[in-house]
């Protein structure tokens, strides 16, 4: 199994819950079963809510893993460093993917939208920075 499959898997991984959090309301004051339903969100919005998230949690996955953790040791990157990091991977996958997302997401689609996007940047991030040196 290669570095790169098991960095771009552990990222996928720990990315599932990040579109979840821009969905998250609170319903404690809603009767109806309406709660339920889909919020749709324009995707420049969903996109600028992910943004300064992304960063932070992403970075946290991947401490989270210990082989990866181990790796940022190795390569002397500190948590800060990394998210100082991201947001070039974050630009270049948004660039990517944008056109591909509807024009409006919502709590069944950014699971989708998310993880492609969590996908993107974890194995950009990994390609540029972790496997790259030795």
């Amino acid at each position: 199994m290669s570095k790169s499959w098991i960095l771009t898997a552990s990222l996928a991984l720990n990315s599932l819950f990040l579109p979840y959090a821009v969905f998250a309301v609170d319903t404690s004051s809603t009767i109806n079963s309406s709660a339920t339903a889909p919020i749709d969100m324009p995707k420049d919005t969903w996109i600028n809510a992910m943004e300064p998230m992304l960063p932070g949690m992403i970075c946290k996955g991947f401490l989270n893993d210990e082989e990866l953790r181990k790796r940022f040791e190795d390569l002397k990157i500190s948590y800060e460093q990394c998210e100082a990091m991201i947001p070039e991977s974050m630009k270049l996958c948004k660039d990517k993917i944008y056109p591909s997302i509807p024009d409006k997401v919502n709590s069944e689609t950014a699971g989708i939208w998310g993880k492609n996007l969590g996908e993107c940047i974890g194995k950009d991030f990994a390609e540029k920075h972790l496997l790259s040196q030795n």
